[in-house]
């Protein structure tokens, strides 16, 4: 047998091991297709000409982790010819996962071929990080926010002592300059693992001794200033506070009309022996800066922001010529566009007096607008391009004429001229005329000048992406306009879409050939692709609960795809949203003998996977709840979010076991499961239920499809008023027995809202199937349910928002057997119409029996709400509700849609709002109360 011969080895810290374990495995051999020339191919005759491989063994100085991850990072395969690039590949993938400090790659001669021997000396790898000490100051979160070794990572003394450094500067912006901090670091050579320590003493406190100020104090005394600080004498110091309270104080002196007045920290002085700080701050107070205002109210105009020298900015000429801009626009959106706004200084030393004159004059309204020279472009396009328009009937801010918004739309129809070919157009100045005393009339004059125009424009090189599709998608076409900003957008598009196919190396460039008026022009975009950069290994690194297999599952990257940078952005993107994970970096190796094949490099850090949870609240429906949940977001280390949770109140008792699994194999989206025990009393009855559901969903964008099947066993009891069953027909006396069902349930969301808990702007679309399907002695319920919900919300910025929803749904049973009352639609109470408790909206002697709601088969709600802040957190509702439940969805009939409205106050808690509201009924039935009072959490709909 001839002697071990090593091919390649790296080196990367010094041998610490001898090897101790061994592995051998197989892998089907890749199969290659299409023919190559020049030197790819002259490498691949070489790579044939070598004997295959027969055996691949690993051998470890320590016992791997994660075996199978370490074998798939050996590239050579089974059966297929050594090739000393993927030896090479081997060595690299093994550098870049971080198990190896150190790699040699040996072969074996064998009668049938290679045996090839992976000898790997492992890195020492953090296996825990403690924080020691009982004197430590601050909290261990803050701690640990410091420290830059992490478990799972090799173990670098860089690292370490960064952590330290850190740890001590943090210390000492506490306060805590006498500090220790050290680390310890015990590693178990056998297994490769090493704990490291941080060992802190915080030790005394420094405290603020004194506080000078420096400089010229004007009228102040030093005592008055330290007053305004936060960091006064006998305070502990803190390095942020006393930085900060340089702008706090400057801001105080703004206050006091001081509006010029310059602060900074001079010094810190710290006295180890009484451990304490001495600060000095430079003062230059400067004079006073008093305001009078003539023809304005003082106190509108400082409320809307118009006066910026009365806030935080200081004062100076810049900033009193940024009041007169706005000041003359504010008057001119009110339609003063004739405005006057004079302002003058009067200097008596270091004392400054403005006077501010404003001049509103008369009220116009725009009443017209025209073009003038306007040949190539009509003027309906024109005035499509402005915020400026004449008076228009229901059309708020139009008629309006503001000069800052005028110079904003003459220079965007500039720039629309000059992208349309038109790179000389002038455009303005604008020409104001009145008529009738308080109408006025505008006139733009454009003059157009000559137009660049494309003749041809030519694709050059393209030969990897379709042509077609990507001429129509370019800015510039054949006898379309010209402008270089045009080409540059052309020339930017080519290259990203390259870039998204894997051609990093792509290039891309431009020709132009002008004839002699410098009007027709014909463009080449030349291409020169380069290599096509695909997938080859996922190298995942930083996991310790995780599987390997899992992250790249989650990853989802597949071996010879295309990879890009905006791709290794969606795996992140998508690594994070799973919630496991703290951290995420998706990055390519460095490349090796191929600018083809590049593996990924996919490190993580594992955030906190365990939380309890639990609270107490009121609800006026429920009365008095709590709630407590358990949940692990990483259950076996396969990325199972598994939750458990009760909730409980007067009225209902509600406990679920949820497991969510963010992948489904073939499935490209989650799968979830769910048992849950759940009882509920209602007016006429109340229902205990036991089931378990199934969900397939999968999430793109905006949008979330989901499918899921649910069986239930439903046990029917009394409610809080007892109904006489016999006024009923005997089908619907049928609908209080206890049921079994089986449903299918097919679900579409699209959600664009700018924040789930407190939104201001966007839609929100739900629709949603159901169909139960009756099963012999299993499930007897058959129907089929419809519902759908659109909720909008318009962003009225300062003024508040307003927000509508539409919620409609009809159900149609399908056999002799009544739909269940569980099953069935109810209306009335905090979420659907609030002026009517809880379930009592309906119609007398159809879905109300004796006052009594039964429920029905078809269902229509509309709310309309407006919503306004107050102070800080606490804002008010007005809000009109309408609708009503039918029996029959065929019977629904808009005359008899019971309206409501109301108002209440909400005060915004990080989780939702608290609301307290009072709705009227605007329809009220005889022997109904007038009103409804509710309290809940959550938004209405």
């Amino acid at each position: 047998m001839s002697p071990l011969r090593p091919l390649v080895r790296r080196v990367a810290l010094p041998l610490v091991w001898l090897a101790l374990g061994a592995a051998a495995f197989g892998q089907d051999a890749e199969q290659a297709t299409g023919q190559q020339t020049g030197p790819v191919a002259d490498a691949a005759a070489a790579a044939a000409a070598q004997p295959p491989v027969v055996k691949v063994e690993l051998y470890s100085d320590a016992p791997l982790d994660d075996l199978e991850s370490a074998l798939d990072l050996v590239t050579l395969a089974i059966g297929a010819p050594y090739d000393e690039r993927e030896a090479r590949r081997t060595l690299r993938n093994l550098d870049a996962s971080g198990i190896a400090a150190e790699a040699e790659l040996w072969t074996r001669e064998e009668p049938d071929g290679l045996v090839v021997i992976v000898a790997v000396w492992t890195n020492v790898k953090v296996e825990s990080v403690e924080i020691l000490g009982e004197d430590r100051g601050i909290s261990n979160d803050a701690i640990r926010r410091e420290l830059v070794v992490t478990a799972g990572e090799p173990l670098l003394e860089d690292r370490v002592l960064r952590s330290v450094y850190r740890l001590q500067d943090r210390y000492r912006s506490e306060g805590y300059f006498e500090a220790s901090v050290r680390s310890r670091v015990a590693v178990d050579f056998e297994r490769k693992r090493a704990k490291v320590a941080f060992a802190v003493v915080a030790g005394p406190r420094a405290r603020i001794r004194a506080v000078a100020m420096e400089g010229t104090l004007g009228p102040f005394t030093p005592a008055q200033l330290v007053a305004a600080l936060r960091a006064r004498p006998e305070e502990p110091y803190r390095q942020s506070t006393v930085r900060d309270d340089a702008e706090r104080l400057r801001r105080w002196l703004h206050e006091q009309e001081y509006r010029q007045a310059e602060v900074e920290l001079a010094s810190e002085r710290y006295d180890s022996e009484a451990d304490a700080v001495d600060l000095a701050y430079h003062v230059d107070v400067h004079g006073r800066v008093t305001l009078t205002l003539e023809g304005a109210e003082l106190r509108t105009l400082r409320r809307k922001g118009l006066l910026p020298f009365l806030g935080d900015e200081g004062y100076d000429e810049a900033v009193v010529l940024q009041a007169v801009a706005r000041i003359t626009r504010y008057y001119q959106e009110k339609g003063h566009y004739r405005v006057q706004v004079e302002h003058r200084e009067e200097k008596r030393g270091e004392d400054v007096h403005l006077t501010i004159v404003v001049r509103p004059g008369r009220v116009y309204t725009l009443r017209s607008v025209g073009f003038t020279g306007n040949e190539g472009v009509a003027a309906s396009q024109l005035s499509a391009l402005m915020t400026t328009t004449e008076k228009r009937a229901l059309v708020a801010g139009s008629g309006r004429l503001v000069d800052e918004i005028l110079g904003a739309d003459l220079e965007n129809i500039r720039s629309y001229y000059a992208l349309s070919g038109w790179t000389q157009a002038k455009v303005g100045p604008p020409e104001v005329r009145e008529e009738n005393g308080a109408d006025l009339a505008l006139g733009v004059p454009v003059v157009e000048g000559p137009r660049s125009r494309v003749v041809e424009l030519v694709l050059d090189g393209v030969r990897s992406l379709d042509v077609g599709e990507l001429r129509k998608a370019l800015p510039l076409q054949s006898g379309g306009p010209f402008h270089p900003r045009l080409l540059d957008e052309a020339l930017d598009l080519v290259r990203s879409r390259y870039e998204a196919e894997g051609y990093p190396y792509a290039q891309v460039s431009a020709r132009t050939d002008w004839n002699e008026e410098h009007t027709l022009v014909d463009v080449t975009l030349s291409v020169i692709e380069g290599p096509q950069q695909v997938a080859a290994n996922v190298i995942v690194r930083g996991n310790r609960q995780t599987a390997t297999g899992v992250v790249r599952m989650l990853a989802g990257i597949v071996r010879g795809e295309p990879i890009s940078r905006r791709r290794l952005l969606e795996v992140q993107r998508n690594l994070y949203r799973v919630g496991v994970f703290s951290r995420v970096d998706v990055t390519l190796a460095p490349a090796g003998d191929s600018l083809r094949r590049r593996d990924v490099v996919v490190e993580v850090e594992e955030g906190r996977n365990q939380r309890v949870a639990y609270g107490l609240g009121y609800d006026s429906e429920e009365g008095v709840g709590g709630l407590a949940s358990y949940s692990h977001s990483n259950l076996l280390g396969r990325a199972l979010h598994f939750q458990a949770d009760a909730r409980a109140s007067r009225r209902t008792q509600r406990f679920r076991l949820l497991l969510e699994q963010p992948w489904g194999g073939r499935w490209p989206g989650a799968i979830n499961y769910l048992l849950y025990k759940e009882s509920e009393r209602r007016t006429t009855f109340q229902v205990d239920q036991r089931g378990a559901q199934a969900e397939l969903a999968r999430g793109r964008n905006r949008v979330r499809y989901s499918l899921f099947t649910d069986y239930r066993q439903v046990e029917l009891g009394a409610g809080d008023e007892r109904l006489d069953l016999s006024e009923l027909p005997l089908i619907e006396q049928r609908a209080f027995q206890d049921i079994k069902i089986l449903s299918l349930v097919p679900r579409v969301v699209w959600d664009d809202r700018d924040d789930p808990i407190d939104p201001h702007r966007g839609s929100q679309v739900i629709a949603q199937a159901k169909y139960a399907i009756p099963v012999r002695e299993v499930a007897e319920e058959h129907f089929f349910e419809l519902f759908g919900q659109l909720v909008h919300y318009w962003d009225l910025r300062r003024i508040g928002v307003v927000a509508a929803s539409v919620r409609a749904g009809g159900i149609e049973p399908l056999g002799n057997q009544p739909v269940s009352i569980a099953e069935r639609f109810f209306a009335g109470g905090r979420t659907t119409n609030r002026a009517y408790d809880r379930d009592l909206l309906g119609i007398p002697g159809e879905t109300l029996i004796a006052g009594k709601p039964i429920g029905g088969k078809g269902l229509l709600l509309l709310n309309l709400d407006y919503r306004f802040r107050l102070v800080g957190g606490l804002g008010g509702t007005v809000f009109v509700d309408a609708g009503n439940v039918w029996a029959d969805w065929r019977d629904m009939r808009v005359s008899q849609i019971k309206p409501g409205a109301g108002l209440g106050v909400r005060y915004l808690t990080p989780i939702g709002p608290l609301r307290v509201e009072v709705g009227w009924k605007l329809d009220r039935e005889h022997g109904e109360p007038k009103s409804a009072v509710l309290v809940s959490f959550g938004n209405a709909f």
